[in-house]
């Protein structure tokens, strides 16, 4: 049984490889990026809440921190908040006494 023949690769190919695989962390960290993070206006017809907008950032290691603030038609604003890190523990809400 013989073994197949090494493969060779063009030069300007090998030298390039180092330069990519260092790419490679910095490519797999933003596929990694939560879809939900940012700051988000909820679209409503209804008059109250005037206004509901939720943030949802990066907390701890891996988890989240969701922020809700709410206007409602008499202009009255709500703000409450909420950390998890997907572990399934109950965590405490803060600034929402329902």
């Amino acid at each position: 049984m013989s073994l197949p023949a090494p493969v060779s690769f063009p030069r300007p190919l090998t030298a390039l490889a180092p330069a990519l695989m260092s790419l490679a962390p910095a490519v797999m960290e933003a596929q990694n990026v939560n879809p939900r993070f940012g700051r988000w206006l909820l679209k409503s017809d209804a008059p109250a809440p005037a206004s509901n907008v939720m943030t949802y950032e990066p907390f701890g290691a891996s988890g989240m921190k969701a922020t809700i603030e709410a206007v409602n038609a008499r202009g009255d604003t709500t703000r409450w908040w909420y950390t998890t890190e997907f572990d399934g523990r109950d965590m405490p809400v803060t600034g929402n006494a329902g």
